[in-house]
């Protein structure tokens, strides 16, 4: 870290935002700000931070960004989707969202120390994260960055016995406003691309207006690294990931791992299918029931692992 940036993260230790929380710790930064850990006063919780970059605070495009995150993220109401528990801009114009503070690692930690994994745990993990993005559909919300460092593992576990999973961060989320008649009208920059090359759909590479069919793609290249511990793409460039997302075939995740299970082999290579007239496999509406077809695809893949 830059000194100038380890002075400013510094600098905000022991400030209290709007009079209800106190910032105690630097957690770690993105490309839109850095993330603490605070504590909720009122209730003595501890909690996470998010602050916008100061340098980008005041430039309309980026303060505009970060209050649609706060926005979108506040509505996804969801068990498997982090807690959104304010948002606020300080007389100084540092703008903030204070949501719940997770104990745990994300996924890329989980899969670069304990792979390959077993089945079950894939498929808890995926149907988890299917199950935040049905709710995130459900409400006109398409995360536009999913990968592993965005979905956190945690030490509770659910009813199941697994792991409670999160999907995080929708800083760069589209947030999409129903009008009346079914027309919709996006919120971001048109031509604007925002997201990990990595781990983009062909049309988010391509600049073009997205929905939540864009999210069942990243999360199938998700699944490809889960099952192979590498990457479908590799190249030198950002544009060169782009090009290859868009049109190289992909190599089905069992030829890179023969221990692959082969119904998860093949719940990766429907939601990777390159975009045709009638697009990805589950985009039959940009709404829930794509990652719900998605969820039942991992879970039947799970009763009939031998």
């Amino acid at each position: 870290m830059e000194a100038s940036s380890a002075t400013v993260n510094d600098s905000l230790v022991g400030r209290v935002l709007a009079g209800k929380f106190q910032i105690e710790a630097f957690v770690g930064a993105g490309a839109m700000g850095s993330v603490y850990r605070a504590r909720q006063l009122a209730l003595d919780k501890v909690v996470a931070i998010k602050v916008l970059k100061p340098e980008l605070a005041t430039e309309a495009g980026f303060a505009a960004r970060f209050k649609r995150e706060a926005k979108a993220a506040s509505s996804l109401d969801h068990p498997n989707s982090v807690l959104i528990l304010d948002f606020g801009v300080e007389p100084d114009n540092l703008m903030y969202m204070a949501m719940e503070f997770l104990a745990g690692q994300n996924l890329s930690w989980l899969v670069s120390t304990a792979w390959p994994l077993p089945d079950d745990q894939i498929v808890s993990i995926m149907c988890q994260a299917l199950s935040a993005l049905a709710r995130a559909h459900d409400v006109g919300v398409v995360h536009r960055d999913l990968k592993p460092d965005n979905i956190m593992i945690l030490g509770e576990r659910n009813d199941d016995g697994h792991p409670v999973v999160k999907v995080c961060d929708f800083g760069i989320a589209k947030l999409i406003t129903r009008k009346s008649g079914g027309e919709t009208r996006a919120l971001t920059n048109l031509g604007m691309v925002l997201g990990t090359p990595e781990f983009m759909s062909p049309e988010q590479g391509r600049g073009e207006e997205l929905d939540g069919r864009s999210d069942i793609y990243s999360l199938g290249v998700i699944l490809f690294q889960i099952l192979t511990g590498q990457l479908p793409f590799d190249s030198e460039t950002p544009l060169g990931l782009v090009y290859k997302h868009a049109m190289e075939p992909l190599r089905p995740p069992i030829e890179c791992n023969p221990n692959a299970n082969p119904r998860l082999d093949g719940v990766v290579r429907r939601a990777m299918e390159k975009q045709s007239p009638t697009g990805h496999w589950t985009r039959s509406a940009c709404s829930a029931p794509a990652p719900r077809r998605a969820a039942k695809c991992c879970r039947l893949a799970r009763a009939n692992m031998t």
